[in-house]
């Protein structure tokens, strides 16, 4: 009897023997791959590093996709991946600063500031703050609040305002770059036709069904199982089972019909016909921003962004940048000038509308990071010019 027990725990042995040393070294590699990768061992926080936003885009990357969550009338905003991501605060509407006040502060004067990603950039440099303040113009501390964030257009800043306009005393926009492709007639659709790259992301289901959440369900419970086994061989063989469900997610056909449906324009219109046509949209947000300010007792001013098409003699790594990118100056510099002009009108109708295209007229250093977005100077000069035109609209002194 005992020989044959003996027998039996050899016969184990040899069979569980190469298992054990195969899960062993697994783990051990896993955990040098880990280490090396992600720089933790920790099972919890590797699967917090490595999953993306909840609906599996770009799964297990650091990512703008990763960094945003549906808003039921923004279409989009930050969420708390954008602390881990970028190491910025989320407040408390979704956006990157400091939280928004239920009422108005008498103490303060209180800036709204809305647009896209550069919105968002120049309102985290602070220089609009600290030049208001600095100017003595107020006789009250000044705050600027960020109503901003990547690829808003309009009517985004249109619907900042109606959420949150009645807590501020005034609301600056700095548009153009993200409404440019609709201004200038490109696509065949409205204005209001959502910016795919970030709606898209954030609110798959428009394009993919409902069977992208039944992939993100999967996804989620091999989430769960990776974290209830603390091993990193088991979290990289269900990292690698969520990445083929993005993959089959991903290359799903889309379905873009029913979301052009909504925001389409007749296909025998001219582009020229679209432009006129999304440029009179454009200018309807900005009355109704108006008739709010008119409603809530703030004021307004919109500021056209400046583009390297025009308005600077750019450096060599300027050029390099906008070669690479396949910049069209040319053709953009007619678009431009077209639906600036246009919107520029609106000052007739009482609204304020700066060009901020000559910005850098004077500049020879470098101040563009790419075709839209600028280096810290860049967005204090900006900072100054803005400051020079709302100063004699809003100060008490002018």
């Amino acid at each position: 009897m005992k020989s044959r027990i003996k027998r039996f725990l050899k016969t184990m042995l040899k069979l569980t023997f190469p298992m054990l040393v195969f899960v062993v070294a697994a783990e051990l590699l896993c955990s040098i791959a880990a280490r090396w990768q992600y720089g933790t061992t920790d099972v919890v926080k590797l699967n917090e590093l490595s999953t993306g936003n909840a609906y599996l885009a770009e799964l297990g990357e650091k990512s703008w996709g990763a960094a945003i969550t549906p808003h039921p009338y923004l279409g989009w905003v930050r969420n708390e991946e954008t602390l881990l991501t970028y190491g910025e605060r989320v407040n408390n509407v979704g956006l990157i600063g400091r939280d928004f006040p239920l009422e108005r502060d008498p103490s303060t004067f209180t800036i709204l500031l809305t647009g896209g990603s550069v919105a968002e950039q120049f309102n985290r440099t602070g220089h609009l703050e600290r030049i208001l303040n600095e100017s003595g113009k107020f006789n009250k501390p000044v705050v600027v609040l960020n109503g901003a964030t990547g690829s808003y257009a309009e009517p985004h800043q249109a619907i900042v305002t109606l959420l949150y306009g009645e807590v501020v005393d005034a609301i600056i926009t700095i548009e153009m770059t993200n409404e440019f492709q609709r201004l200038a007639g490109g696509g065949h659709v409205r204005l209001e036709y959502p910016h795919n790259q970030s709606f898209l992301r954030a609110n798959p289901v428009s394009r993919h069904g409902f069977d992208v959440l039944g992939a993100a369900w999967q996804s989620n419970e091999l989430k769960n199982l990776s974290i209830s086994w603390p091993s990193r061989a088991v979290f990289y063989a269900t990292r690698g089972a969520r990445q083929s469900l993005v993959n089959r997610y991903e290359s799903a056909e889309p379905d873009d019909d029913t979301l052009k449906r909504f925001f389409s324009l007749p296909e025998e219109w001219s582009r020229q016909q679209v432009a006129d046509f999304n440029i009179e949209q454009n200018k309807k947000y900005w009355r109704s921003i108006r008739a709010l300010g008119q409603l809530h007792g703030f004021k307004q001013a919109h500021f056209l962004q400046p583009s390297p098409a025009r308005g600077k003699v750019l450096t060599v790594e300027e050029k390099q940048r906008l070669d690479a990118s396949n910049f069209n100056p040319q053709q953009q510099v007619a678009e431009y000038e077209y639906m600036s002009g246009s919107l520029l009108k609106m000052n007739d109708e009482g609204v304020p509308v700066f060009n901020l295209q000559e910005v850098f007229a004077d500049v020879s250093d470098e101040v563009y990071t790419d075709t839209v977005h600028c280096t810290d100077h860049g967005y204090e000069i900006m900072a100054r010019a803005i400051t020079e035109k709302v100063i004699p609209l809003w100060s008490e002194d002018g």
